[in-house]
């Protein structure tokens, strides 16, 4: 499959929006500035990730002030980029919206590290047939999502310090999900399991998201060798519904391994 991502799409930032004690200030998004994402070098994907990786796994003198920094971190990404939902889908979350966000910054985190990670050992073990069956350290699900939004728990950090974390989605998680079927505990730091079992939950998990957020617009799916012969290589426009759309895009479209939705 061959993705590619509609550069005619455009996104709302809010250069005035204000977060306070985690929600959003409705009054505050005013004056807002269409762009273009793709027509940019911003891996958004990672600046995400490295948000979550920042406020989650970095020591804070007390719970008030880590809040407050999350509330900083947010406020400057909805005004330098925009919502990740739409205004109106994400009415229900304003009061909460850090939180919100801070939790889909996890699955995102989580995504791309593994992501790395497969893509790492599959160059280094290129020449062995059996890679993808290899037991490998990968970062624990459970540190960064839980399964399902009724699942509440405790994560403890890189630093042995302890926050509550609730899931504010209903989607389930596939990688926590299939990591805490398996006996993992939320306190483990790594997931020691299969390229093979992360490669399929990480598919499972962009098809989950891919197919709530974007549309896939079929393009032409015949190429012509030089025999003359025709092969078949699907290729897909991708059409963002939202930020978090295009977000997960590029989670799919910026890897060298071989995902199809």
């Amino acid at each position: 499959m061959i993705y590619q991502i509609d550069t005619k799409w455009e996104q709302l930032k809010y250069p005035r929006a204000t977060i306070t004690g985690g929600a959003l200030d409705l009054n505050s998004l005013v004056d807002e500035v269409s762009w273009y994402p793709t027509r940019t070098n911003i891996n958004l994907h990672l600046a995400l990730a490295e948000i979550f990786e920042k406020w989650s796994f970095t020591p804070h003198f007390s719970t008030l002030s880590k809040n407050n920094s999350l509330d900083i971190e947010v406020q400057e990404w909805v005004r330098s980029y925009g919502l990740l939902h739409h205004l109106t889908d994400s009415r229900p979350m304003f009061t909460k919206y850090a939180r919100t966000f801070i939790e889909t910054a996890g699955m995102i985190s989580w995504i791309t590290q593994s992501t790395a990670l497969v893509e790492t050992i599959q160059k280094i073990d290129s020449g062995d047939t059996d890679w993808i069956n290899t037991t490998i350290a990968f970062p624990n699900p459970l540190q960064y999502v839980t399964p399902s939004k009724e699942i509440a728990h405790t994560v403890v950090d890189h630093h042995g310090n302890q926050f509550p974390r609730t899931v504010t989605e209903q989607h389930q998680f596939a990688p926590a999900a299939k990591a805490q079927t398996s006996g993992l505990h939320v306190t483990s730091k790594e997931w020691n399991t299969s390229s093979r079992t992360v490669l399929n939950c990480i598919q499972k998990a962009l098809n989950t998201y891919i197919s709530a957020e974007v549309d896939l617009v079929p393009l032409n799916t015949l190429t012509h060798t030089n025999d003359g012969t025709s092969n078949d290589s699907s290729q897909y426009l991708i059409q963002p519904k939202n930020l978090i759309g295009f977000i997960w895009s590029l989670c799919l479209t910026q890897t060298d391994l071989n995902i199809s939705l």
